[in-house]
């Protein structure tokens, strides 16, 4: 999966949303389609590509229980 971002910094890190910085909810957002990575880096930004584990846990599955 792709990520594109005009403000990332150093390595990846989850970590609360400071208020009023995120646009689409609480996360991280991820394409599988490098060319639309690549807009949302517009600017100067960069992409990264993201491996996901198999054995990811998904929030719904951690918040629910």
């Amino acid at each position: 999966m792709w990520h594109g971002s005009r403000n990332w910094d150093d390595s990846p890190e989850i970590r609360a949303a400071k208020q009023g910085r995120y646009e689409s909810g609480i996360g991280i957002n991820l394409t599988s389609n490098y060319k639309t990575a690549r807009k949302y880096a517009k600017g100067g930004g960069s992409t990264m590509l993201v491996t996901l584990k198999p054995n990811l846990k998904y929030a719904k599955e951690v918040w629910t229980k």
